[in-house]
Parts: structure tokens; C-alpha cells; sequence
């Protein structure tokens, strides 16, 4: 190692610089030096900052580093394979070693004191990954050197840390919350005996734990910010030890005397000697490793906004931000604008040797500006700053014609092609006015209107003067464009295209359907449109024949230009479009300015995805997260359907054979031991079938089993913890309730629901609705309907909440349709939620407690409430945009809030290990003593004639 360490301590090289964004810092056993993640690689400096060099190259995201205790090699977490698997490198030949080989996420690794263990967190299988919820992570283990994984937590864990004695592991738990949630921090066995022990814990989140010695640190929220907090071992009282205000302060690492910990895209450290700790940022130098090769981009959809040149012999429109020309008989496709924002709307100069397009990043006003073809420098036409749409410059090319602002304050103007000075169109009477095109003589300027009947159509003198009507309103017209010979006007109306005489009073012609956006040929006879957000092709003007265009669109995109445009669009699309427009707040553009610049130095997907949902937590939001794309795995791993406890002789015993899984059709019983060898990796082997060698009390014997992929072992557990519940209602009630729970707010559940009242339980006296975990959906006033049939007609007259649009408007939540199913339940209710009902799990109880169908039973929900819809980004991965709050009648944001339960009741760790559900214990006891008379029903709301 001495080669390392002095190229280490020696300086940098020559063009080194100091760097930001680094992630995920661990201090050597010896103090003295510190790994970190930065830009898709893993780094080593020294602990006090100074020259770093780079000791991972490749191609995909390394992450979350750990040293091995004698300090000659590092475990870490790589995507390269799809999946984030594990890895172990060899610092002094630089040799990467894979130790798992999961199609599940392993992340996270934690290397044990001796050296012979690595815990890491995997969501390969949990107790509480119901089948429609992703991402429930446990602790695992598997020897350094390679083999079989065995499970240390059974009901979530993240984040794992060792005790310096190896005899304890830390770990943080989700708690509560929507998305990224709250964390709780516990302690557990190394081998995952007993009952966790919580040690931070409250409303606040909890995280990331460290050892130094017996006292533990953690990044801990209190007050709206994070800081590192410490506890000792053993329990006991939360000290603070950071305090800072400005930005979110985690992952904490300790060795000797030393802590770091990041905060504000910087490594900070204390001297925990000191009294009072002064923290000092780490000064890191690195020569920033080469750019990867631009992207070969092809875009096979996304065309946009045709426009015909003057001779006809090309088309321009917009692709993927940017504005490109091709033959108007298709073919390859050539890019014409680069630069950061986003282009769009382009048009033809008179001469066909410029264009003119829009330019702005996205969600953000921009400018008009004009690109030479020959590949000149673009020149800026617009003065000030605005929300520019379609310019069109005039026949003579001295000024240009544009949209300025959004909905209605739309105003059409003229610019100066020069001086860029601006002017209206016409007196503008406060309506949205728009669309505007030239006459073929320049003379007059057409443009569209929105007034109270429709959308008319106006023509105006090019010098001044009032604006006259030519076409009457109808339904919203778009995309005016005037034939080159005088005579036509073409509009985008319904998603059809139209065409009319200009003079004439008959009825417009349909010429397109499906399609939007024309573009006439310079001969009239034709126009070019587009299929929205898919291809353009041509229309004959007579509306006889549509000729699709192949058009090839392919160049090569940088790789800050890349992450820059996935960044803009994520952002745009909450700054467009987010429910609040307060934003919870949050300066979004405050966070725009902070958040760029780091994500625009991201190499690795994996590196941008993360900044970009640092950047989205900020809004403290639920349904916000982007999610990448779904990974290319190999085959699936298999599931054995038990777990193993590791004997002393290296055997593995089977524990909690899961009922109808391949372990207990093969016949294998509890107690029952495995064979293995020393680094064989079990699931890997179960992928196909495999023979085991297994030790019994009645001898040894080999069994052939075949494992089962993860999503259909949840589903296996599902099944069977449903199966139980079910029972469990039984004995408690002696037969008389039934039970159901709902995975998701969907019609096919509500179809299952009401399958189940009318077949499997149709002479029960009561019903346990269990809504606990799963996920959201729009569902409740159906599931309302199903359980009391006055509930449809009640809640149009008395709505239990409304939603809210990003304008203020609001829309009471009625049911619409005031007759009830063919049959309702319409006997006695009792709901269970808990800290995991999101969404419209939450808006359910809140209306099944508004229409007093029954009592609430668990804890308060999540407290994530936002209608929003999918959307996919240009890169494949997806975010939820939220577009509509939702409040109750009295004002009362459920964003945030979290519907109380009528019977508070946890169900606590104790609880999980015991195999207890106190909830469903409790559901039953009220429903019986308000069926028996004990206890009096809710009293339901009377329909109100008002």
C-alpha cells in the first residue's frame, strides 16, 4: 500500500480542482483516510482533505463504500449488471470481486469488525413487501468471501452499522410517511436473534447510523432541518452534535477522534476532542475524470411542430428540445440549434437561410431567437424575457409576429426583427388571444380568440387598427395558418385538422384526423401536421390522402447536456403543474439554481437520479419521486420460501417455512439443516432446479427444489397472511364477522370486494375492513357505495372533502351517479389503518367516518394525500406529477395531516415477532360490543336538502 498512500499525500496533479456533489463518506479503520462516491466512481483522500485519486472505473454507478478493517479493501454497491449488486475491491491491484448476484436491489454494505461478515440492505424478500409495494428493504448478511445471504431483520431495515464488538447491528426503519418517509433507528443482534431495540425514535426522521465505540451517531431531523445527533449503545437521551440551518446535514462516519458528514454538497468534519466542535470543510481536490462518450440519441417519436419552407423542398420542426431540418420526403434529419434551454416552435425566414424558434429552459420564460443554417452564431431577436410561442416572421422578413403568456393572458404582438421592439396587435380585451399568422401579402395578421362561446377567428391591418371577426366562435381552435396563395385558413380544431376559405362563409372542410399543428406547402395544395407527441406527416389540402413521413432523428448528446434536459424537465413539470402554487413554500427556483449545476456535472444516471430527488424532497411532498426505468436483469433469482439460520458448522437451518413455497413443497420441515458449500450462493443456485443436500432427525437425504422469483413469493406471502387474518376474525368472532382487506383503491379490487360480501360471506354479521398498507388509487366512494347504499346519494348532497386546483378553484368530491350498486352490504362496518395508508386509503376513512359507517381502528395514516398522474420523462424513468390537493370541507389540508383513528392501537416490533396483530384484535372487539349493544354505532350523517 505504500505506493497508494503517497500518491495520496504527495498532491495532486497538476490540473486537479476543488470538487463538490461527493457522496457517502467513509473514514479508513486508522482514521487517516476517506472513501467517497463522485461521479459514478469511488475515491480515496486523505481524512483531512487534499489531493483525491480514483480507485473504480467502471462504466456504472459505484456507490455507499466500506473498508474491510485491516484497510486494504473496500465493499461497495454497483448497478453495472441493472440491479445494485455487491462488490468488493482489492485496493492494491484495483480488482473488483462480486459477491451477490441478486436481481433485487443489495445496497448499502457494512463490513463487520473481524472481517468476516458484510450486512447490506436488499429488498430481495420482506415480511411486509405486500405484493404492490416496492422497495421494503430488510438487513442481510453474507460471509466477506463470497456464499449464501441469511436474514438479520424481519419487518424493514435500511442503512445497516456494526458495533466495535461485532455483536450488534444498527439499522434505521421506516416508520410513517409517504415516499421517502420518516426513519426510526434501532439495534439488533449481528444474527437477528431476539426483538429490535429502538434508540431514536419520536416524529421525527431518524437515519444512517455510525459507531464510534458505544455511542452511536445518526443524521436526525428536528425542527425542519437534519443534523448529527449521538445516543449511547445502551440507550438513553439524544444529544445534538451539528448545528447547522441551511441545508440538510447525513451520513455521519467516525474513527477515532474524527467525524464526517456531508452537508451542502461538501464533506465537513469535527474534532470530537474538542468541547465544543467546530465544524471545517474538507478542501478535495480531483482531476475530474474523462467525459464518457457523447449518447447516440434516435427519436423515434416526440416530433413536433412542423413548418414547410418557402421552396419547398424541406421542413423543419422540433425534437427532443431542439429544432432540426429534413427533405420534405423525409429521410436523415439534421440538427440546426444547440445550447442549454429547450427549442421549439420553429418557422422559416423569408430567404430559407434562418430560422426563428423559441428557446427557453424548460418551465421557465425564454427568448425568440434566429439560427443561420450555414451553422452561424444565433442571434437574439425578443428584449425582454417572456413566455414566447409560435413566432412567424412576416413575407418581408422586418418583423415577426408572437404569443406572449399563458392562458388568458395570451396577448398576440409584433416584434421588430432588428431592434426587437414590441407592439400589440389589437386592443386586447381580456381574453386569451393567440395563433397569429401573416397574410400572403403581409398586409394583415390573422390570430385566434377565446371568448365566452368559443374560440373566433380575427383578422387585423398589419400597421394598426381594431381587429374584425371572420369566423364566429366555435369549440377551441389552435394552430391557425393562412394558405401562401390568399385564399385558405388551416386550424387544429379537436384534434382534427380543418380547412376553410378565408372570404367564404361554408362549412370548414376536414382534411386530418388525429392530427394537429399544420404547416401549408408553398403550392397550397398540401400540409404537413403532426401526430401529437409521435411523428408528422402530409395531408393533401383537399383532404383525399395523408402520406406518413419516415424521418430519421438521430445525433450525438453530450453528457451534461443530457443530464441538464432530464433535470428541466423534472423540474418543469412540478414548476408547471404542481398543486400548490406556493410549492409547500419551497423557493423552486432557488432550488433550481441550487440543484443544476450538480446535476449537470453527473456521469452515471444513477448519480443524476439521486440529486434530482435530494432536489424533490425539499418540497417535503408526497407522490414525488422519480423513479429510472426498469432495469435489464438476467433471469430471475429464486426464493427458497424460508429463512436460514447459520449454525456453527456451517449448516443452515430452516426457520418460518412459508406454506406452499418450494421449501415446504419439497417437504423440508422446520429445524431442518442445508448443506452448502462454503461460497455458494443459494439463491443463485434455485434460479434453476437444484439438488440440495439436507440433514434431518431422520438422517440425510438430497431433495430436488426449484425455486420461486421474488414478486411470486410476495404474492405466496400475501396469500397466507391474508389466509390468517381471516382465521383470526373467525376465532374472535366464533364465525359471525368476515374480513377483507383492500391492496389497492382500483375497480378490480371494488369488483373482489363486491364478489366477497355476496359469495364468501353473505351470511356474516359484520365486516373487518382491513386498508392497512398497499397502496392508493381513486376508489373510495365506489367502496363506500358497496359497504351502505344511501352512501352515494348522502355524499353528493354532504361531500366529505373537495379537491383543489393549482388556480384555487376547488371541486366538492361527489359521487356523481346517486343510485347504489345492485346490492350494498348495509350492516355493521369496522375499518383498520395504519401509519402506511396513503393517498386514497386515506381519503376512504375519512369518508367512511364522515358518512358514520363505522369506527377507525390502527394509527394515523401517512399523511401523503395528492391526486396527480404519471408521467414519463424523456429518458424512460417516470415521476408522479401532483396536480390536484385535497382538503376537507373545513378547510383542512390531508396533505400532511394523517386521519386519526377513533381506537388508537400500534403494532409495535414486539408485536411483528411475536406474531401478534393487535389491530385486528381491537377491530373485533369494537365491532362485537357495537354489535352486541356495548357500544353505540357511529351516529350516520342524514341526507341534507341544501
Amino acid at each position: 500500500m505504500f505506493w497508494l498512500a503517497v500518491s495520496l499525500l504527495a498532491g495532486g496533479a497538476p490540473n486537479d480542482v476543488e470538487i463538490r456533489g461527493m457522496r457517502h463518506p467513509a473514514l479508513s479503520p486508522d482514521g487517516r483516510r476517506l472513501a467517497f462516491a463522485w461521479r459514478g466512481d469511488l475515491w480515496i483522500c486523505p481524512a483531512e482533505g487534499g489531493p483525491a485519486e480514483r480507485v473504480t472505473t467502471d462504466p456504472g454507478d459505484e456507490r455507499k463504500p466500506c473498508w474491510s478493517p485491516d484497510g486494504l479493501r473496500l465493499a461497495y454497491a454497483g448497478d453495472a449488471n441493472g440491479t445494485l449488486d455487491l462488490y468488493v475491491l482489492d485496493l492494491a491491484t484495483r480488482e473488483a470481486r462480486r459477491l451477490t448476484r441478486h436481481t433485487a436491489d443489495d445496497d448499502a454494505p457494512a463490513w463487520s469488525p473481524d472481517g468476516a461478515w458484510i450486512a447490506f440492505q436488499s429488498n430481495r424478500d420482506s415480511n411486509l413487501d405486500l405484493a404492490l409495494n416496492d422497495d421494503v428493504f430488510d438487513v442481510w448478511k453474507m460471509p466477506s468471501g463470497g456464499g449464501t445471504a441469511t436474514r438479520v431483520t424481519r419487518f424493514r431495515g435500511e442503512n445497516p452499522a456494526w458495533s466495535a464488538d461485532g455483536k450488534w447491528i444498527a439499522y434505521d426503519r421506516y416508520a410513517t410517511g409517504y415516499g421517502d418517509g420518516e426513519h426510526n433507528v434501532f439495534i439488533v443482534d449481528a444474527d437477528g436473534r431476539g426483538t429490535p431495540r429502538e434508540v431514536a425514535s419520536g416524529r421525527e426522521d431518524s437515519r444512517r447510523p455510525a459507531f464510534r465505540g458505544r455511542t452511536l451517531y445518526f443524521a436526525h431531523e428536528t425542527h425542519g432541518f437534519r443534523n448529527i445527533w449521538k445516543t449511547a449503545l445502551d440507550g438513553g437521551p439524544l444529544y445534538q452534535v451539528t448545528g447547522h440551518r441551511g441545508d440538510h446535514v447525513t451520513w455521519p462516519t467516525a474513527r477515532g477522534d474524527t467525524l464526517v458528514y456531508e452537508y451542502d454538497f461538501d464533506f465537513y468534519c469535527l474534532d470530537l476532542r474538542a468541547p465544543r466542535p467546530e465544524p471545517r470543510k474538507l478542501a478535495i481536490r480531483a482531476e475530474a475524470p474523462p467525459e464518457p462518450p457523447p449518447a447516440r440519441e434516435t427519436l423515434a417519436s416526440g416530433l413536433r411542430a412542423p413548418a414547410w419552407s418557402p421552396s419547398g423542398r424541406r421542413l423543419a420542426f422540433s425534437a427532443g428540445g431542439r429544432i432540426w431540418t429534413s427533405s420534405s420526403d423525409g429521410g436523415a434529419a439534421r440538427v440546426v440549434t444547440a445550447g442549454p434551454g429547450e427549442d421549439r416552435d420553429p418557422a422559416w425566414a423569408a430567404d430559407e437561410a434562418s430560422l426563428v424558434y423559441v428557446s427557453a429552459p424548460p418551465g421557465l420564460p425564454g427568448h425568440v431567437w434566429r439560427s443561420p443554417l450555414d451553422g452561424g452564431t444565433p442571434i437574439r431577436i425578443s428584449r425582454e424575457e417572456a413566455a414566447y410561442r409560435t413566432p412567424r416572421p412576416s413575407p418581408d422578413g422586418r418583423e415577426l409576429l408572437v404569443v406572449v403568456g399563458e392562458g388568458a393572458a395570451a396577448d398576440v404582438r409584433v416584434i421588430d426583427a432588428k431592434s426587437g421592439a414590441a407592439r400589440d396587435v389589437a386592443a386586447k380585451q381580456g381574453t386569451a388571444e393567440f395563433s397569429p399568422c401573416w397574410s400572403a401579402d403581409g398586409r394583415s395578421i390573422y390570430f385566434l380568440k377565446d371568448g365566452e362561446q368559443g374560440t373566433s377567428i380575427l383578422r387585423a391591418p398589419r400597421d394598426g387598427g381594431p381587429a374584425f371577426e371572420i369566423r364566429g366562435p366555435t369549440a377551441r381552435r389552435d394552430g391557425l395558418e393562412a394558405s401562401p396563395d390568399g385564399k385558405r385558413l388551416a386550424w387544429e380544431q379537436g384534434k382534427n385538422v380543418r380547412v376553410a376559405l378565408i372570404d367564404g362563409g361554408e362549412e370548414p372542410a376536414l382534411v386530418g384526423r388525429g392530427v394537429g399543428r399544420p404547416s401549408w406547402s408553398p403550392d397550397s395544395s398540401m400540409l404537413a401536421a403532426e401526430v401529437p407527441g409521435r411523428a408528422l406527416l402530409v395531408l393533401d389540402a383537399g383532404g383525399a390522402s395523408r402520406l406518413p413521413l419516415e424521418i430519421r432523428v438521430e445525433r450525438d448528446i453530450p453528457r451534461a447536456e443530457e443530464s441538464r434536459a432530464l433535470f428541466g424537465q423534472v423540474w418543469a413539470a412540478y414548476w408547471g403543474s404542481y398543486y400548490d402554487p406556493f410549492f409547500h413554500g419551497v423557493d423552486m427556483m432557488a432550488l433550481r439554481a441550487k440543484y443544476l449545476p450538480v446535476a449537470e456535472a453527473c456521469r452515471t444516471r444513477g448519480e443524476l437520479y439521486d440529486v434530482i430527488n435530494d432536489m424533490l424532497r425539499e418540497l417535503k411532498s408526497s407522490h414525488i419521486h422519480l423513479k429510472p426505468p426498469a432495469p435489464k436483469t438476467g433471469p430471475p433469482t429464486g426464493a427458497l420460501g424460508a429463512d436460514l439460520e447459520r449454525g456453527a458448522d456451517g449448516g443452515f437451518a430452516l426457520r418460518r417455512i412459508e406454506p406452499g413455497g418450494p421449501a415446504a413443497k419439497a417437504g423440508l420441515r422446520d429445524g431442518d439443516v442445508l448443506e452448502l458449500p462454503a461460497a455458494e450462493d443459494l439463491d443463485a443456485l434455485l434460479a434453476a432446479e437444484a439438488e440440495l443436500k439436507l440433514r434431518t432427525s431422520e438422517g440425510t437425504r438430497t431433495v430436488k427444489v426449484l425455486g420461486i422469483p421474488r414478486t411470486a413469493l410476495r404474492e405466496l406471502k400475501y396469500a397466507n397472511t391474508i389466509e390468517a387474518r381471516k382465521a383470526r376474525v373467525r376465532e374472535l368472532s366464533n364465525g359471525r364477522l368476515g374480513y377483507f382487506h383492500i391492496r389497492m383503491m382500483a375497480a378490480p379490487e371494488v369488483a373482489r370486494l363486491k364478489e366477497a360480501l355476496e359469495k364468501e360471506f353473505p351470511e356474516a354479521e359484520g365486516l373487518v375492513l382491513d386498508e392497512r398498507d398497499g397502496v392508493g388509487g381513486f376508489a373510495h366512494r365506489p367502496v363506500c357505495a358497496l359497504l351502505d347504499s344511501t352512501a352515494p346519494e348522502r355524499l353528493n348532497r354532504n361531500p366529505a372533502c373537495a379537491m383543489r386546483n393549482r388556480d384555487g378553484s376547488m371541486v366538492k368530491d361527489v359521487y356523481g351517479d346517486p343510485r347504489p350498486p345492485a346490492r350494498s352490504w348495509n350492516k355493521p362496518v369496522v375499518m383498520i389503518q395504519n401509519e402506511v395508508s396513503r393517498s386514497d386509503k386515506e381519503i376512504l376513512p375519512h369518508t367512511f367516518r364522515h358518512l358514520g359507517l363505522g369506527y377507525l381502528v390502527g394509527m394515523p395514516t401517512a399523511g401523503g394525500v395528492i391526486g396527480g398522474n404519471e408521467w414519463t420523462m424523456r429518458d424512460g424513468s417516470r415521476i408522479i406529477v401532483s396536480v390536484q390537493g385535497w382538503f376537507t370541507l373545513d378547510g383542512r389540508n390531508m396533505e400532511g395531516w394523517g386521519v386519526p383513528p377513533d381506537f388508537r392501537v400500534p403494532l409495535t416490533h414486539d408485536d411483528l415477532y411475536a406474531g401478534r396483530d393487535p389491530q385486528i384484535d381491537k377491530a373485533v372487539e369494537v365491532l362485537l360490543a357495537q354489535m352486541d349493544g356495548r357500544l353505540a354505532p357511529p351516529r350516520k350523517r342524514e341526507v341534507e336538502n341544501k
